[in-house]
């Protein structure tokens, strides 16, 4: 959609990006419409690696990045009584910091958009800690 309205320039965050054969393909396919995209493996919630993946925007001649679309998300279903802190903190903090880290490594945007869930205000059993990211973002 983004393309389809205009844009040529996309930099593809995900812990997956480029695992698959179908990511070359689909790089491919936006280069074929006259989209520049760079496609980089990046845990957002890690400052670090977030500054590592935005590194390689100079390096390819990339302009400013001017919107963010945050829609990263883990689920670590479990009842809250046997939710251990790694399931809490999975699904937590790619949301909370992933968010603030995109907030901080890109201040001048046109846009940014959080993709959350109505779980941040009716909550789902067995997803305290998803529904906890999502209220975050709310």
């Amino acid at each position: 959609m983004l393309v389809a309205r205009g844009a040529k320039y996309l930099l593809l965050l995900s812990r997956s990006a480029g695992k698959k054969t179908s990511d070359e393909d689909f790089i491919q396919e936006l280069k074929q419409t006259g989209c520049h995209a760079l496609m980089r493996p990046c845990d957002i919630s890690s400052k670090d690696a977030l500054k590592a993946a935005t590194s390689t925007l100079r390096e390819h001649s990339m302009p400013p990045v001017r919107g963010a679309i945050q829609g990263a998300t883990v689920q670590e279903d479990c009842v809250f009584e046997r939710m251990t802190y790694q399931n809490w903190r999975a699904a937590v903090c790619l949301k909370v910091n992933g968010t603030m880290n995109l907030a901080e490594e890109f201040e001048e945007l046109d846009f940014f958009i959080m993709l959350s869930s109505l779980a941040g205000i009716s909550g789902n059993p067995s997803q305290a800690n998803y529904a906890a990211g999502c209220a975050f973002q709310d």
